[in-house]
Formats: C-alpha cells, sequence, structure tokens
C-alpha cells in the first residue's frame, strides 16, 4: 500500500527561514526608516548637520563595530546551546555577553582622541568638521549601548524569539523619530539642540530598546531557571571561546565598516555639495538593503541551531 506523500517541512527548511528572518527583516527596516528620518530633520535644521551627520556616524560605528559583533557572537552560542535543548548554557552565553558589553565600554572611550584626530585629517569646512566632533563624541559617550544591545539582542535571535528583537527595535525606533523632531528643533519644551539633539535621541532610544530586552530576558522562566546568582559571575572558559571565535567576526566588521567611512571622509574633500548629496544618497540607499541583513541574520541563527 502506497503511503500518502509526506508534506511536513524539512528542519532548516524555508518556513523555518521565514518565521526567524521575518521580525528581523521587519526590525531593520524600522532602523533604516528611523535613519532616513534622522537625515531628513538634519537637511531641514541645516546645510552643516546634514554634511556632518553620516561621517560622524559612521566613524563612531567604525570605532565601536568590533565590540558589537564580539559581543554579538554570544548569540551564534546561544543559538548553538538551543539547538542542543541546553537552556542554562543560552542564559550564560548571554549573561558572558553583557559582560564583554561592559568591558568594552572603557575601551570605547579610550577611542575618543584617534576618532577626533581622523575628523581632523577630513579636510571638511571648519563648521562641518565642529558638528562632526560634536556628533561623534556624544556617540562615544553613550557607546556601551551598542554592544549592550547586541549581547542582549543576540539571545533572543539564538532561542528563534526574533518577534521580541522587532518590537524593541520597532519602539525605540519611535521613540528616537519623536525625539529627534523635538530635540533638534526645539518642541514639547525640549531646547533647541541641532544635530547634539539628534545625538541624544540615538543614546536614549537605544537605552530604551536595551531596557525592554533586558527586563524580557530577566522575566524569562530559563533565566531563572539556570541558578541565580551563579549564572551571573563571569565564566572564564566561556568568556575566552566567545572572544576567540567573535575576533574574526569583529575584524571582518571593522574592515568592512572602515572602508565605508574611508570613502565617506574623502567625499567631503570635493566640496560641500558632494558631501550632503552624498549623504542623503547613502541614507536612501540604506532603504534597500539594510532589510536584507535581517534574512542573513536569521540564517545565522537557524544554522547555529541546527549545529546544536
Amino acid at each position: 500500500m502506497n503511503r500518502p506523500p509526506d508534506h511536513t517541512p524539512p528542519p532548516g527548511g524555508y518556513r523555518e527561514m521565514w518565521r526567524i528572518a521575518a521580525p528581523l527583516i521587519l526590525s531593520m527596516a524600522s532602523y533604516t526608516i528611523m535613519q532616513f528620518c534622522d537625515r531628513v530633520f538634519l537637511s531641514r535644521y541645516s546645510s552643516v548637520t546634514i554634511q556632518a551627520a553620516l561621517p560622524a556616524g559612521i566613524l563612531a560605528h567604525t570605532l565601536i563595530c568590533f565590540f558589537q559583533a564580539l559581543t554579538g557572537y554570544a548569540g551564534t552560542f546561544t543559538a548553538h546551546y538551543h539547538g542542543a535543548k541546553e537552556s542554562a548554557q543560552c542564559v550564560r552565553s548571554t549573561v558572558q555577553g553583557l559582560w564583554l558589553a561592559l568591558a568594552s565600554w572603557p575601551l570605547i572611550l579610550l577611542l575618543i582622541p584617534a576618532g577626533l584626530w581622523m575628523i581632523t585629517l577630513t579636510g571638511h569646512a571648519p563648521a562641518v568638521a565642529e558638528a562632526e566632533r560634536t556628533y561623534f563624541l556624544i556617540l562615544m559617550a553613550g557607546g556601551i549601548m551598542v554592544p549592550l544591545n547586541s549581547a542582549i539582542g543576540g539571545y533572543f535571535m539564538g532561542i528563534g524569539r526574533t518577534t521580541v528583537n522587532m518590537i524593541a527595535n520597532t519602539l525605540g525606533c519611535s521613540l528616537n523619530i519623536a525625539l529627534n523632531y523635538a530635540m533638534i528643533f526645539g518642541h514639547w519644551g525640549f531646547p533647541e539642540m541641532g544635530i547634539a539633539g539628534a545625538a541624544y535621541a540615538t543614546l536614549v532610544s537605544g537605552f530604551v530598546t536595551c531596557l525592554i530586552q533586558l527586563a524580557l530576558f530577566w522575566r524569562d522562566p530559563a533565566f531563572h531557571a539556570a541558578g541565580l546568582p551563579q549564572v551571573l559571575k563571569p565564566d572564564g572558559a566561556l568568556l575566552a571561546r566567545i572572544i576567540r571565535f567573535g575576533t574574526p567576526s569583529g575584524l571582518q566588521l571593522l574592515m568592512d565598516v572602515g572602508s565605508f567611512a574611508v570613502f565617506i571622509m574623502l567625499t567631503g574633500r570635493m566640496g560641500e555639495l558632494a558631501l550632503a548629496s552624498s549623504n542623503i544618497a547613502f541614507s536612501i540607499n540604506n532603504l534597500a538593503f539594510a532589510p536584507l541583513l535581517g534574512f542573513g541574520l536569521a540564517a545565522s541563527t537557524v544554522v547555529g541551531q541546527h549545529q546544536g
């Protein structure tokens, strides 16, 4: 007797991929829309601020992205342990990522003089360079938000609960857009701060995004089942493994973002109009390709889970 065909989707197939990828794609879309709105507000504020935002922002990202990738690699370990049904190790991996994020903050601050020196090499107009320094300093001072969000966001990606990432990022981005409007132009009782307001709005929204995910992590039954307070302690062996495997990932991202930063900086030597127009063009271009990064993150999550 012939058996009916089995229509059960294979593990690791498109259905599983899209279940994890769809929220991440929406999350990345909300982030790119936030950046686009940020550039629109700055372009309406002055020609100087729109010229300064992308070079200073990409420079700060270049100096932070290594730590972002390094702490985010804890999410790869989380995915692996989730596939192996070791929920306690998922929690421990995330905690180690958070420890790494905290340890990265003083290192990020130590990189500020190097970034300021790089701004002096760009040859941008004095007013633009001054705005770049303002934006850069604020982003770097609160730079810990980037690796913290990378570490805690990696937990929910690793266990496949990417809806949490989507909700947290969408709320954070929505807050950022509102704060940009208020703090750049001086509405709703806020002082008019220009490009500094855009930087502060970025930090506040990053803090809120991190706080939402940390609260949900704390309420996760797996977190308490892992055993308190032992699970909160640094684990030297696990930290070493995350650093060992995460360092190449961090260096790869550093070279990728760094090369892009050099291109943006050199564009400014062609004149103020070229710098402003390229910043606007790149912001629009992000709307097209950045959401696809969500699919790439989903693929790495599924691979990690099935390796476990």
